[in-house]
């Protein structure tokens, strides 16, 4: 039923939407891989810049675009800068805040444990 109904929107809308929609997903995915890698001690700015680099770009489509704001790309650029750079500030404090109040064998952070380990419920239900 929801095929059918999609076949009577234009496709260049629906497009637009799940293009939109995609990127925002691939944002979130390496802003949380970078959250991990920040946690573990590991390289995490793999991760982080093509992060910052997407979601400058999900601002600015956001903006420019008539199914968002449709403001003018050059205050677009400044404006997906300075919201980009919150955003980023705001992640690394939180990340830092976490880290910081986590226990170093909290189960967050050993995730090599084995399952039978982490969840034995789960593992004696499915036995």
């Amino acid at each position: 039923m929801i095929s059918a109904g999609l076949m009577f929107i234009d496709f260049n809308i629906l497009w637009r939407y799940f293009n939109w929609a995609n990127q925002a997903t691939a944002v979130i995915a390496l802003f949380v891989s970078a959250a991990y890698l920040m946690l573990k001690d590991k390289e995490y700015l793999s991760a982080l810049i093509p992060g910052i680099l997407m979601l400058y770009m999900v601002i600015l489509y956001l903006l420019t675009e008539q199914i968002g704001f449709g403001l003018p790309m050059q205050v677009s650029y400044y404006i997906s800068a300075v919201a980009v750079g919150i955003i980023v500030f705001i992640f690394i404090r939180y990340v830092n805040t976490v880290k910081e109040e986590t226990n170093p064998n909290s189960d967050l952070l050993n995730d090599q444990k084995s399952i039978e380990t982490l969840y034995p419920e789960l593992v004696d239900q499915y036995r």
